[in-house]
Formats: structure tokens, sequence, C-alpha cells
């Protein structure tokens, strides 16, 4: 200090009385609510902005106490390393119903669908607790006094069961330890995913890559009591390549969300979300009857079967997109699409086998095939064989699209490609075809007759066309006799 500053402070010190103080520490409280019926004092302040949601599963320490009007304290009960589900089952306030699930299940659905034990709160807590977990960051510790009138107005569960009277006080130290977030998946109550272990980075697998996984397949418990039945626990991560259809949709398309060493817990009741399309043949995996009892009623205690897996993300690819290949690299690309599309076929699954055969024809249709972002030779002979090979296929990609649309009857999609296909050979058989057969189905019938009749005189053998055009006639006739009795009074 400096000896004007010295000479202040003494004339300062002669004229008032001053007090020099040191903070040594302090107590941090908040009034929750802002009326002072909730106040919490912090005994650790955490630190971040984590904070648990409507959806997330807490894990926490805790001391339950009443205190009297000389705020002496009586502790109730007391717990460690506590789980609590966030989501209010009982009210079904944050899960959405639809009726139509008995349907789509296949089983008896009463009024909404009781979610897997595991995930239930067995009802140890009332409100109270799930109001000032809400209010806590992760890592705190704290203890939260909640006035009587607060609990009569809001909490009257509490009332009963800490017996408390109208003097009591009831107080609430909590150390929130950990939080699992659970998420209705597809918003409808059928399917939940539970976050064990966060991933690290930001990439998550695309729709064809291969991923590595480590896998358990449970079923739910019944009861608290009851022994959990593992159906199977691979110790080693398996490799499954995602578009291979040998992985189950629903795991398919949850793994595209997951990041890497990302651990989760998915319960579903959703039966045939669980099993591949194609046999797992490489692992011996998610075989049909291994789900036989998804969404049977336990007649004992009325809870329903839900099927639990666990997987863990042990690593994955990122393929390389399409428009970044050399050409000759985009071919056996196209052709794993198109083989994939040909096992949908031959199940007549049509379709997942119109799915690929769009997928294949959408790299062509987004430019990615002819693009040369390689810069390669176009006029080197081997640059041009490839290209001439990749024009053909994109011709068969068109053409068995109009095949599938047309098994799924679906004619106005199929006039569309029937038009692409024909841009690109304006005589081809199978595109004049199917774009005469649709025209037909939509009421068009001159124009189907006069397309078909292009196919006749093209293929003079082709009795199919033949049969169609007779069977149009046939129904173009029809219709202008009932247009005309429908209209003669008019």
């Amino acid at each position: 200090m400096t000896k004007d500053n010295e000479e202040l402070k003494k004339k300062m010190l002669e004229e008032e009385i001053y007090y020099e103080i040191e903070v040594v520490d302090w107590i941090v409280r908040s009034d929750i609510l802002g009326d002072g019926q909730l106040m919490k004092t912090f005994q650790n302040v955490a630190k971040g902005y984590d904070r648990c949601g409507d959806n997330d599963q807490v894990i926490f320490d805790y001391t339950i106490s009443k205190l009297n009007k000389n705020s002496e304290e009586e502790v109730i009960e007391s717990g460690k390393d506590e789980k609590f589900s966030m989501i209010d089952w009982n009210t079904g306030k944050d899960q959405k119903f639809s009726s139509e699930l008995t349907d789509d299940l296949g089983f008896p659905v009463k009024e909404r669908i009781n979610p897997s034990i595991d995930l239930i709160n067995d009802g140890k807590f009332t409100h109270a607790m799930k109001k000032i977990l809400k209010s806590m960051k992760l890592g705190e510790q704290s203890y939260t006094i909640l006035q009587n009138s607060w609990l009569q107005k809001h909490d009257q569960e509490a009332i009963e069961k800490y017996q408390l009277g109208d003097d009591n006080r009831l107080k609430l130290s909590l150390h929130f330890k950990n939080m699992m977030h659970i998420e209705d998946y597809f918003h409808d109550g059928t399917c939940y995913r539970k976050m064990l272990k966060k991933g690290n980075g930001t990439a998550s697998p695309l729709s064809d890559s291969w991923v590595q996984v480590k896998i358990r397949i449970t079923y739910n418990k019944l009861s608290k009591d009851e022994e959990e039945e593992e159906l199977v626990h691979t110790k080693e991560p398996l490799v499954y390549t995602l578009d291979e259809y040998t992985f189950p949709p629903l795991l398919r398309s949850i793994m595209k969300t997951l990041k890497l060493h990302e651990l989760i817990e998915v319960h579903t009741i959703l039966k045939d979300e669980c099993i591949p399309e194609f046999e797992d043949d490489a692992h011996g995996l998610f075989k049909k009857e291994w789900f036989d009892k998804v969404g049977e009623i336990d007649e004992k205690t009325g809870n329903q079967r839900w099927i639990v897996f666990y997987l863990e993300m042990i690593d994955f690819d990122t393929p390389e997109n399409m428009h970044a290949l050399e050409i000759a690299e985009k071919m056996p690309r196209l052709l794993r699409i198109k083989n994939l599309a040909t096992k949908f076929f031959q199940k007549k699954d049509w379709k997942n086998a119109c799915k690929q055969f769009q997928r294949m024809y959408s790299h062509y249709n987004l430019k990615d095939i002819y693009n040369n972002i390689q810069h390669e030779d176009e006029e080197s002979e081997q640059y041009k064989s490839a290209k001439k090979e990749l024009e053909k296929l994109e011709l068969q990609s068109l053409t068995n699209i109009l095949v599938a649309k047309s098994k799924l009857k679906d004619w106005k999609d199929l006039v569309e490609f029937s038009e692409k296909a024909l841009k690109m050979d304006p005589t081809n058989i199978k595109a004049l075809f199917f774009s005469g057969k649709a025209y037909g189905y939509l009421q068009e019938y001159e124009k189907a007759i006069e397309i078909l009749t292009k196919v006749v005189e093209l293929d003079s053998s082709n009795t199919d066309a033949v049969k169609e055009i007779a069977k149009i006639k046939k129904e173009k006739k029809n219709y202008y006799e009932k247009q005309k009795e429908m209209f003669k009074y008019v």
C-alpha cells in the first residue's frame, strides 16, 4: 500500500468505524420454485450442465428425513446406488398409445402396453423425489427442505407414506451419481432404448457399413425375484454387414445411430422387428423361435414378455461414397445391391426388392456413376468399356423396378419409371409392355392400347401383350357402357 493510501486509511478510520472481512467459505442455497416451498442447500456443486430429463433413469444415493417444528431430524430411510426412472408410466402422460397396435402386433393389447418391468419404478419413491432430481445436475450433492403446504398440494402420497403431521417438513438428501437416457424409440410405447455408456466421437455406421458388435439377448423379468432368461451372450464381437439383412430390422435402424464404443439396452415388444429378412447363417443368431414368447401375458403377475437386447459397438467402417470411386470400382458395388434385390425378389418380397432396385438406380439418378470425379481418361478403352457395362446395368435397374412396381400394383410410379427406361431405349419391350399395362389400370385405355400395339409390332410372338390388349379393350367397353348408363337420364 502506498504512503498516500495509508494516510487515507488512517483518516477514514479516525472519522468512521470499518470492518475488514475475509470470506473463508459459504453455503449455496437455491429457492427452487422462488416461493420458499422447496429450499435446496448445496453440499457439492456439480460441474457441467448435464441434468436428467423426463426419459432418463438416474442412479443416486439418498436419505429421507422428516423435520419437526424445532427442525429436529428423524431419518426415515436411506439407500445407495438406487435406480429411478423419470418416465411417469402410471399416468401414461409421456407415452402415446395407438388403438391399432392390437392388429399390428398380433396379440391383444388392453388400454395401454405395460413396459418392460426393468424400466418401471416399483413405487418406492413419490413425486417429490422426481421433482428434486429434475432440479439437480450430474454429480451434485445437496439436501432440500420441502414445506408441508407444498406436499399437501402436490404429493399427498408422501404425506401418507412418511406419516407427516401438520408440523412436519420433509428433507431429501441426494447425491446424483449417474444417469442413463431412455428413449421411446417409435413414440408409441413398443420399443425403448436405454443408453448404458456413451460412445466416442460423432460418426455412426452407414446403411452399407459393416459393424463389429457384442450382443446379449434376454427376456425381461416378469417380477423382481424372477431369474433372467438369457438366450445368447457373445463373449467376442461379431461382424455383420448391415445391408446383407441378416441383422434384425429394428437393430439395423438403431445401429446406424450408435457411436464407437457406445453400449445400449433395447426393450421391445415388436416380434417381427427382431427377425432378420435372411437367416444369420454366419453366426446362427436371431432365430425365429427365440421370439415366440414376445407379447405373452403372465397370468400370475399380469406383466408382459418383452425381449431385451444389449448391444456394444466395438468398431465399424464407413464405405467410401459411390461418387468418389473410380469407374471400375463402381460396378462391383452396384452388382452387390442387384444381388441383394434379386434375393428379395426370389422370396417374393416385392417391397424390399423394389427398394433395393431403386437404391441401385438412385446412384445413376444422383449422377454418382458418370461424374468422373477421379479425372480418369474418358477416351481410354478401359473407361469406355466400363461405362458401357454401367449403362447396361442402369437400364436393367429400371426394368427390374418396373417388374417390382407391377407386382406392387403401383401404377403411377410404374408409368414414371417406364418413361425413364424408354428415354434410354425407346424400343425396349419390357418398358413398353409395363407402360401399356399401367396406363390400362389407370383407365387411359387409348394410350394403353397404342403402346401395347407397338409391343406386338416389335415382337409378334409376345402373347402377353396380345392378351393385355384384349383385356383392356373389354375393360374399355364395360367402362363406357357404365358411363352411358349412368348419364342416360342427365
